[in-house]
């Protein structure tokens, strides 16, 4: 993720997703925004970390643009 700062997800939980909140917070993802519909989590990229593949993103019809 050359040049990029952050990742940020925006999570809205349902019945199937509702261990997400769990996985974004033992990746460290820290929780930057919620109201009653969603919770916006965000993590850097350029912060060193042990391992490698600790997300892997393939999302063909999603469009990521840098802000």
């Amino acid at each position: 993720m050359s040049g990029w700062k952050c990742l940020q997800v925006e999570y809205k939980p349902t019945a199937k997703n509702s261990q997400s909140a769990a996985v974004f917070c033992d990746l460290e993802f820290k929780q930057i925004s919620h109201n009653q519909e969603v919770t916006i989590y965000s993590k850097s990229t350029t912060a060193k970390h042990n391992g490698e593949g600790l997300i892997a993103i393939e999302a063909p019809n999603i469009l990521f643009a840098k802000s």
